[in-house]
């Protein structure tokens, strides 16, 4: 996406992936949805986006929590 002119940002929600804590290995709507609001956040702060034009990607059960979280700053 980045190749196409993208903005592009990737990150692992808390307790999964490569990131730290306790506890591992969950899934928590509310915690999730803090973290890719954020990422959403930090995003809407770079001089070049357009928030009218941004999306989200939110792959298998995290694509609820990423819509969530773009909606929540529209």
């Amino acid at each position: 996406m980045a190749e196409r002119g993208f903005l592009t940002i990737a990150f692992d929600p808390s307790y999964t992936g490569e990131s730290g804590g306790e506890p591992r290995y969950i899934a928590s709507p509310d915690i999730n949805t803090e973290d890719f609001c954020t990422a959403v956040g930090f995003l809407y702060a770079q001089d070049k986006v357009l928030p009218e034009r941004m999306w989200i990607i939110g792959l298998c059960g995290w694509g609820g929590m990423a819509l969530n979280a773009l909606f929540i700053f529209r």
